[in-house]
């Protein structure tokens, strides 16, 4: 294991970055679905420990988190120290481009503010949704993180915690599709009711009226 060798005046840095590729997935009853959270250090100075916990999660979900929790050794001024994590992150800097052989469990990512591109390590978050949840529903799982920072005698002397929250909806696994409103049925003419289509009866009745007045009219021009 490869650790950076800081000289002893150096004022400590710590850096805890962090993106979250996912916060709406999308999970069918029995099925899973997968997220991931990503973790730097381009700022620091100081090895960043990283240990993740469930905090939130409808029953009967199984959340995992890979890598799993274990325990790291580092020698911190002299002394063996061991922390129970689930990764730690050493300081780094941004490359312009993304190396051909990228070491196993990093990617590089962009980020606004930043020139090109940050080595990250990558956490994959695994949801499992029972089998017997309705489908059409939105739940949360939160995801905390708390970062720690070792001192010159090798006691935590930073921490620092951040909470992730995902919303899953749950879908069907088949697919089905059905109107919830009926559609408007356009009316016939005999449903109209009359050559005059949907005129009020009051101007049908002046129009009559009017015919009839005209057809006097030449009558009586035609007796002349």
């Amino acid at each position: 294991m490869s650790t950076p060798v800081l000289a002893q005046e150096d004022a400590p840095v710590y850096n805890f970055g962090t993106m979250q590729a996912d916060r709406n997935i999308m999970i069918g009853p029995g099925e899973t679905g997968d997220a991931k959270l990503y973790f730097f250090n381009i700022h620091g100075n100081r090895i960043t420990h990283i240990r993740l916990y469930v905090k939130e999660a409808p029953e009967g979900w199984n959340i995992e988190i890979n890598p799993e929790v274990h325990t790291e050794q580092f020698k911190v001024s002299g002394l063996t120290v061991n922390s129970t994590e689930n990764l730690y992150v050493e300081p780094s800097v941004s490359t312009p481009d993304i190396p051909e052989d990228k070491p196993e469990g990093l990617e590089y990512i962009r980020m606004e503010g930043v020139d090109g591109y940050i080595p990250a390590k990558v956490v994959k978050i695994t949801i499992r949704v029972p089998e017997e949840e309705e489908a059409g529903k939105t739940f949360r799982v939160g995801v905390e993180a708390i970062a720690n920072w070792f001192g010159q005698k090798g006691m935590v002397t930073f921490s620092q915690s951040r909470t992730f929250d995902y919303y899953i909806t749950t879908i069907s696994k088949e697919y089905s599709e059905e109107v919830l409103q009926p559609e408007r049925s356009e009316k016939t003419v005999s449903e109209k009711g009359n050559l005059f289509g949907e005129l009020p009866e009051t101007y049908i009745v002046i129009g009559i009226l009017i015919l009839i007045v005209l057809l006097q009219l030449i009558l009586y021009i035609r007796k002349r």
